[in-house]
């Protein structure tokens, strides 16, 4: 399935970022700084595995279950 990292990544952002635009961009920071671009990625991106694990390690950092 293509582009499960996009949605997963969304997912964590509109959950952490709860309609608030700063904590919305914090939470697009906190994966840039660990090596995820969030613009980088569409619905059509492939689904790496090894970038899966870093997103879901990513949303338990921020205490967000996905």
């Amino acid at each position: 399935m293509a582009g499960k990292i996009k949605m997963m990544i969304d997912q964590v952002i509109s959950a952490k970022g709860k309609g608030n635009p700063i904590l919305m961009k914090s939470a697009m920071l906190k994966f840039k700084l660990n090596g995820i671009d969030p613009d980088r990625y569409s619905l059509s991106s492939p689904d790496e595995h090894t970038v899966i694990e870093k997103v879901k390690k990513i949303a338990h950092s921020l205490g967000v279950a996905i």
